[in-house]
């Protein structure tokens, strides 16, 4: 067999171990792998409901989401993940069933990668073997699995592919290597994580800086490094049907956002780092060495040992190993919250990728340089054990017999006595005695305490595999030929290390409770059979959404709010929380991570915003509205509810609602300062409220609704008739990126009731077009033709050209 074809097969064989780990309903289309009310329910499944619809339904790019804030721009949103590569490739699947894909092709491609990575810098295939699962199956991907975030995985199964095309520059420049490069970057912006991908881009520049010059890839490091920066140079004209909107509408993220003011600083403590060390589980998704599955522990602690005894096989040197241990170090350190001064330089650093609010997000490159460190030692415990040196296999068994001794001391010194309650005691004491005034030596004891008990944790998972590996080297000792030899260790290796993935990272894709995702309950059937009759939908049940998810699909309206938005920020949540503020007379301190809801209740507010289905578990209390139905089974959470309520929800229809679109004669421009005021005092059925420094309209006439050809999202077009000049008002956001046409010709666009988008009409026929254009798409669209053509051409022109530099030294093995 071929090197090609092995290492295929390896791949093949790491296709099987990920697919083996998701559960079988994960491939059904009415089961979500992730738990109720997580990110992927109330956050990502939306998403790809909405790429789904417009992609497939409405045949438009989903440039802009009507289902939340009542309608805000989703292309670029810097935290935005319905752009992703296997987002538009699984689209035409069924949502859930997409979803669950997704995760796998993730964790399949950051396996891959990672194998493939490993292969190139001269790995054995076993241990690229490990350094893939390590990546795909580790403890930081199957957290982001169960807790459903989905843009951090997509970005995660990136990292291992710009240092895979990194390497490439490096070793081989040439033409084709920096476009590979350059593509992956284009590739990694449209994940939605620009802080990860930051992190990503200065530990490619580090690598590059810190790579041992004595290996034969930086022979020629200026014209290595020249190839580097050429193909992250091209990543950004590549790049600009991306880039160039997220410039334009960045401000409206940032500048005005209500959140901007507040400092989201995850980054871990040293005192955390240190308790983290001995974890196996999980204690967080921000823990910072939560990635550290044990058998990376194990052989970064044994193979140091073996590496006295004899040097790397093949091209492995101390240097090489030093690496990736440096970078892997390095990462963790610098994500302390201890180095404030760090950060303070990276908030200057990245100015276009806002604030760097979360050092932490460097942690994402930790499980890469792990896994590469780990097949690295791998390739030398295996080395070590061939028979030129006779007495290395013999010392491996000593390690290990020694390594045995140890832990049956320590599982039977603890075995009586439990740890992690003796500390809590020991801690409670401290307390008591010392009280929380002295607040360091109080964190060092918790840290002390959350130790013993990852301490604990360790022995009970290591129980079995330490009896397992004196077994599975005697056996190898046993054996007469290197190649059989080395060939059952590194199959028992990378069987023990899955085995040891699965059960540190607790099993959690297949313990997760998959139930049906949406029922054919009789409210689903409700909210389907109204479908854009209804205009929008307001959720108002306890969870603020527990009830919505289930119904999402199914409802072609609009959500008024979102439940949280500390994952995903709409671009225009800052102007629609004001103006709910100021229309609702409830101005006040916004909360962190939600909406209020109360200031939505208001009866003229919920006319003004389309409002024709209110969901609630009680009745709102809003004058007007109309029952609907009492439906029961939908899952909502029963924590939320209060004492001896049932879980049932109540569907309320608002008579008095607008329409999509409708004409009046009179348009009046606003004072400043006197927003509040007049959004409360005046009646959108008879004149429109322009912003300050539009021209008012005064002409005759009254209220009359306008009929609507054709809506979709970022769509609407109408015919309107009228005799006399007059005001065209929707319900459409406004926000920057909106083209009106009357007759094939371009008119102004107006900010009109607040928040909405309108058009000043002259009298006679007309043929009414809006659309929702992200700013400054078009340019970037030519330009990234342009630089992808000019790439090809290139390619074409210098296949098989590689940059000449001088070959290695004589000396050199």
């Amino acid at each position: 067999m071929k090197p090609g074809a092995k290492d295929l097969v390896c791949i093949g064989l790491l296709l099987l171990l990920v697919a083996a780990a998701f559960p079988p309903p994960a491939f059904t289309p009415s089961n979500l792998l992730a738990t109720r009310f997580s990110d992927a329910v109330t956050q990502y499944l939306p998403h790809q409901v909405f790429v789904r619809r417009s992609l497939l339904v409405h045949r438009r790019l989903p440039f802009w989401n009507p289902y939340e804030c009542a309608g805000t721009p989703a292309f670029p949103n810097p935290l935005y993940p319905a752009f992703s590569f296997p987002s538009l490739l699984l689209s035409p699947l069924p949502p859930a069933l997409a979803l669950n894909l997704g995760f796998l092709l993730h964790f399949f491609l950051a396996g891959a990668l990672s194998f493939a990575c490993a292969r190139q810098a001269g790995c054995s295939r076993a241990g690229a073997l490990l350094a893939g699962i390590v990546v795909s199956l580790g403890a930081r991907s199957l957290t982001h699995a169960q807790a459903g975030l989905y843009s951090r995985l997509a970005i995660f199964s990136f990292i291992p592919l710009l240092f895979f095309c990194a390497e490439r520059c490096l070793r081989a420049p040439s033409a084709a290597s920096a476009a590979c490069l350059a593509v992956s970057l284009s590739l990694a912006c449209l994940t939605g994580e620009a802080q990860i991908l930051a992190c990503a881009l200065a530990g490619i520049a580090a690598y590059a800086a810190l790579r041992p010059r004595a290996t034969p890839v930086t022979a020629a490091p200026r014209q290595a490094r020249r190839c580097l920066l050429l193909g992250v140079l091209l990543s950004a004209p590549l790049s600009a049907f991306y880039l160039l909107p997220a410039h334009r509408l960045y401000p409206l993220l940032s500048r005005s956002h209500p959140l901007g003011q507040a400092r989201f600083d995850f980054a871990p403590s040293l005192g955390e780092i240190a308790a983290s060390l001995v974890s196996p589980s999980l204690v967080g998704e921000y823990a910072p060495l939560g990635t550290l599955s044990w058998e990376c522990a194990l052989f970064a602690g044994v193979a140091p040992l073996l590496l006295l005894l004899r040097n790397a096989p093949s091209r492995m040197t101390r240097r090489d190993v030093a690496l990736w241990g440096l970078l892997a170090a390095g990462a963790v350190l610098l994500s302390a919250r201890e180095l404030s001064f760090v950060h303070a330089a990276l908030d200057r650093l990245v100015p276009f990728f806002g604030r760097f609010r979360n050092p932490g997000r460097l942690l994402y490159l930790v499980p890469f340089f792990l896994a590469m460190l780990a097949a690295r030692l791998f390739d030398a415990v295996a080395g070590a054990m061939e028979p030129r040196r006779g007495g290395a296999g013999r010392a491996w068994f000593a390690v290990c017999a020694a390594g045995m001794l140890l832990y049956g001391t320590l599982w039977a010194a603890m075995r009586g006595a439990d740890p992690a309650r003796l500390a809590a005691n020991l801690s409670n004491r401290f307390v008591f005695l010392f009280g929380e005034a002295r607040l360091p030596l109080l964190d060092a004891a918790r840290a002390a305490r959350g130790a013993s008990r990852h301490l604990a944790d360790a022995v009970g998972s290591l129980r079995f595999s330490l009896l397992l590996v004196p077994v599975l080297c005697l056996l190898c000792a046993l054996r007469e030929r290197a190649r059989i030899r080395r060939g059952v260790f590194s199959f028992a290796f990378c069987a023990l290390a899955f085995l040891e993935l699965l059960r540190s990272s607790g099993a959690f894709l297949a313990a997760q409770p998959l139930g049906l995702l949406h029922p054919a309950s009789p409210l689903a059937a409700a909210i389907g059979k109204a479908g854009n009759d209804c205009g929008r939908m307001l959720d108002m049940t306890p969870p603020r959404g527990a009830a919505f998810w289930a119904a999402y699909p199914f409802a072609s309206s609009t959500a008024l709010d979102i439940s949280r938005v500390d994952g995903y920020t709409p671009v225009n949540f800052s102007a629609y929380a004001r103006f709910l503020d100021l229309a609702s007379g409830a101005a006040g301190p916004l909360p962190r991570w939600s909406l209020a809801v109360h200031s939505i209740e208001a009866p003229e507010l919920l006319s003004l915003l389309g409002v024709g289905l209110v969901l609630s578990d009680r009745p709102p209390g809003i004058p007007g509205l109309r029952p609907d139905g009492v439906f029961a089974g939908v899952p909502v959470y029963r924590q939320f509810l209060g004492e001896g309520v049932a879980p049932r929800l109540l569907l309320f229809r608002n008579p008095e609602r607008l329409p999509h679109a409708w004409l009046v004669a009179r348009a009046t421009v606003c004072p400043p300062g006197e927003e509040g005021r007049t959004l409360r005092s005046f009646d959108p059925r008879l004149e429109a409220l322009l912003a300050p420094g539009a021209r008012p309209l005064a002409a005759e006439g009254g209220f009359r609704a306008v009929s609507v050809r054709r809506a979709a999202p970022g769509l609407l077009e109408a015919e309107v008739a009228t005799e006399q000049p007059a005001h065209l008002c929707t319900r459409e956001i406004w926000a920057p990126g909106w083209e009106a046409a009357l007759n094939g010709t371009p008119v102004e666009v107006t900010r009109t009731n607040g928040i909405f988008c309108g058009i000043r009409l002259p009298p006679g026929r007309h043929a009414v077009r809006l659309r929702y254009t992200p700013p400054g798409f078009r340019i970037g669209a030519v330009v990234s033709l342009f630089t992808l053509a000019g790439l090809v051409i290139t390619m074409c022109a210098r296949s098989g050209k590689t940059i000449p530099y001088p070959p290695p030294s004589p000396g050199h093995t």
